[in-house]
């Protein structure tokens, strides 16, 4: 019976095995590098340097990773255009400026040049601006300054609860125009300045 290996002994036999030639080849990336384009390009020598196939296999890398470097950078620059959109209406400011000494009818001028413009998301915002600032002239909102949409449509509301629904739409709509980035036209514009003209129909008195 063979007598149990020593802690020495395993160490020595585990120190001869490691110096065995497979276990000394120790490749950088760019060697690895090489390697894997000899394994695809075996016509072409891709080590060696100075002259002959050596040294147009390494004008051959160069020129590759070259190629590689250009694509990953167009490949980043289209994913950034992609990515990218415009960003609307900040969004920690969402506040209504009505700006002093403009009535209803200025905001109103306004709205008809954006529109004649084609400029359907800052036309909407001035027909906006038009219906509150008519309404603070009924005395149906209050001026206060920095005040915003979702605070128009509670203050309208109370003043006008059986008339809420055009009011809360065309809030709705605005919105998501303005604060969401809601692609508009037309169509979208009309159907705002049709909503405003159902919020601003007075209420019938009560007898």
């Amino acid at each position: 019976m063979a007598p149990d290996p020593t802690a020495d002994g395993i160490r020595q036999h585990a120190h001869e095995i490691l110096q065995r030639a497979e276990f000394n080849r120790h490749e950088s990336l760019l060697e690895r590098f090489f390697s894997w384009l000899g394994d695809h390009f075996p016509s072409v020598s891709f080590g060696g340097g100075g002259g002959g196939p050596g040294f147009l296999g390494d004008l051959v890398t160069l020129a590759l990773l070259a190629g590689i470097v250009v694509l990953l950078v167009l490949l980043v620059r289209a994913l950034m255009r992609r990515v990218r959109v415009e960003k609307p209406e900040k969004l920690d400011d969402l506040s209504i400026k009505l700006e002093d000494g403009r009535d209803a009818s200025d905001w109103r001028s306004e709205a008809e040049r954006l529109e004649a413009a084609g400029q359907w998301r800052e036309a909407m915002r001035a027909r906006y601006r038009e219906l509150v600032r008519s309404l603070i002239e009924d005395g149906v909102l209050d001026d206060l300054p920095g005040r915003t949409t979702g605070e128009y449509r509670f203050e309208y509301v109370k003043a006008r609860p059986t008339n809420a629904s055009p009011f809360g739409a065309l809030t709705d709509l605005f919105e998501g125009v303005w604060y969401g980035g809601i692609d508009t036209d037309a169509s979208d514009n009309q159907r705002f300045r049709q909503l405003a003209a159902e919020a601003r129909r007075r209420e019938p008195v009560s007898v």
